[in-house]
């Protein structure tokens, strides 16, 4: 069988694009691996009618109303290898009947969050630690945050959080550089800079409770929030040959098209060249797969005409 679409990936963007989809009958195939993103957090903040749902209730949710739609195939495979050009590309999967072909594929992977090698980080992230003030800074409101700050852009970072909390200590490492130039914001928001390296994220009951330094001061902190780095790991991407922006966001025009005809991304492993890099919502995740799913049916839609006899 020839599926219309094949999605790789079933976070919001892939799930959305399912949707949109099955609502027009188009027989799609979508690879899901259960790997979301945000699997780490216990509640998921800002998607407008779920504010405060568990991931995994979004996900059972979304699982139920897919299966309303029986042109929707999903399968719990991970796609290893992709080939082909418009109308008819091959995905190989792992698994058994791993050969999926389909008429067009979108890339909705998401991006993973480099966890620190830190003791305490990896056990607290989604919780006591986490990435996104939207999602999760009105929870630690009024409370005191530490900002680990691992890029010259969290010096920003940490005037922003003076909007959820007047109690903000940036922990500067050396990777931030020189705060000289951010002085006066840093000042006027009142944040405390203290320069040196995490050793540990320190926790009693769940909740955190400070950052211990390399030199052995310990920073007071009831939540710690970080930009991590991120990988855009799409193998299938790259086989597809799909152009890459600076920050190895795959670069998508507004109608979701990567630079490979046939070939669509949604989510946050995809953005315009124009676009910010790192606004990575849910509720946007979304959207972009709804509006891709819309654009692949009318592709095919006029292709399908254009192919019918007279």
């Amino acid at each position: 069988m020839t599926f219309d679409v094949t999605i790789v990936g079933a976070g919001p963007a892939g799930l959305s694009c399912a949707l949109t989809l099955g609502r027009t009958g188009r027989a799609v195939a979508l690879l899901d691996t259960s790997a979301g993103r945000n699997r780490y957090a216990e509640h998921s903040q800002g998607f407008l009618t779920r504010d405060g749902a568990s991931p995994e209730a979004l996900r059972t949710a979304a699982h139920t109303e897919l299966a309303q739609y029986p042109s929707v195939t999903r399968f719990d495979r991970r796609a290893v290898s992709a080939s082909g050009a418009s109308g008819a590309f091959v995905i190989e999967t792992v698994g058994a009947s791993a050969h999926i072909e389909s008429r067009r594929v979108v890339i909705a992977q998401g991006v993973a969050d480099v966890l620190l090698g830190i003791p305490g980080f990896a056990e607290n992230w989604g919780r006591g630690v986490f990435a996104c003030p939207y999602c999760h800074g009105w929870e630690v409101r009024d409370s005191q945050l530490v900002m680990l700050g691992l890029s010259p852009l969290d010096y920003f970072h940490a005037e922003l959080l003076t909007q959820w909390s007047p109690a903000v200590t940036l922990i500067a490492t050396a990777a931030a550089g020189d705060h000289g130039p951010h002085m006066e914001l840093l000042g006027k928001a009142g944040v405390e800079v203290v320069h040196g390296e995490p050793a540990k994220i320190i926790a009693s009951g769940g909740a955190c409770t400070a950052v211990e330094l390399v030199d052995g001061r310990s920073i007071p902190a009831d939540a710690v929030v970080v930009h991590p780095p991120v990988e855009y790991a799409s193998d299938i991407a790259d086989e597809l040959c799909c152009v890459r922006l600076d920050d190895d966001a795959i670069e998508v025009t507004e109608l979701g098209q990567t630079s490979v005809p046939g070939v669509y991304a949604a989510g946050d492993i995809a953005r315009r060249s124009t676009s910010q890099s790192g606004m990575h919502f849910i509720a946007r995740a979304v959207a972009d797969g709804l509006n891709v799913g819309a654009v692949i049916n009318q592709e095919l839609t006029f292709d399908d005409l254009r192919m019918k006899p007279a």
